[in-house]
């Protein structure tokens, strides 16, 4: 008799936990079909390593090597050099690095980075925009 008084109070309990994970379950459930869909133009946050790799090549192309020390513009060609022929993917983190701070301390032919619009991206941040909570 104890005994099936024990197992009653197991089944019973069991069967109220799955009650309340139920419950629970079916109220986030609800909670998400009520929150309106955010919908986001295609790429509208996200720039590819290929294109970013062309805006930065573009870029370094452009540096103003006339205003550089000696020292600085042979790097700054060797570097070109091997872009042109390896392509961007070529460089090191450093050598890359070194080309953006040769940009930001003489500055470019051009714009210094040219508008997002021209790959067909939308202007706006790199990040993606903040998920509301």
């Amino acid at each position: 008799m104890e005994s099936t008084l024990a197992l009653a109070l197991v089944g019973g309990g069991l069967t109220l936990v799955v009650g309340v994970c139920t419950a629970l379950l079916m109220r986030r459930r609800a909670r998400l079909r009520r929150r309106p869909r955010v919908v986001e133009a295609p790429n509208s946050h996200y720039q590819s390593r290929g294109v970013q790799n062309l805006v930065d090549q573009e870029r370094w192309e452009g540096i103003r090597i006339d205003r550089l020390h000696e020292i600085n513009a042979e790097e700054v060609r060797a570097l070109l050099a091997r872009i042109r022929e390896n392509g961007v993917r070529g460089l090191s983190p450093s050598d890359r690095a070194f080309l953006d701070r040769m940009v930001t301390a003489v500055g470019t032919v051009g714009p210094e980075k040219p508008p997002r619009a021209e790959f067909g991206l939308a202007p706006g941040p790199v990040n993606p925009p903040p998920q509301p909570g």
